[in-house]
């Protein structure tokens, strides 16, 4: 939520790249949604200045913490770009994978269990 739509200059993507906007130039890979990468370089820009090493060393001690929060970070921002049909469906399997059974599949459908809802 925190770097979600930083930057963002008011405009779609499809904009962007329609009117040669100087973001659509610095992010010109096809597969890189403008906004969505912009707010991301933003916050990376600003969780490596030097007065955040403290934060950094909290929540990146290692290098394989850093790969994590990497992955986070990147799906969880690049997954906004509605615009996208596919990077949504994504996002929800994503969601679906990470939230887990439904409440109701976890309950016991055995006929004692069952008989047990009608009292």
């Amino acid at each position: 939520a925190l770097v979600h739509d930083a930057g963002h200059t008011g405009m779609s993507n499809k904009i962007l790249e329609e009117q040669e906007h100087s973001l659509a130039m610095r992010y010109s890979d096809a597969n890189t949604p403008i906004a969505e990468k912009h707010s991301i370089d933003l916050a990376l820009d600003i969780l490596f200045k030097g007065e955040y090493k403290a934060l950094r060393s909290a929540i990146l001690p290692d290098v394989l913490d850093k790969v994590h929060f990497s992955k986070i970070l990147f799906q969880s921002v690049l997954v906004t770009d509605i615009a996208t049909s596919d990077r949504v469906k994504q996002g929800i399997r994503r969601f679906e994978v990470a939230a887990g059974p439904s409440l109701d599949d976890k309950l016991c459908k055995c006929a004692v269990c069952q008989k047990g809802d009608e009292i």
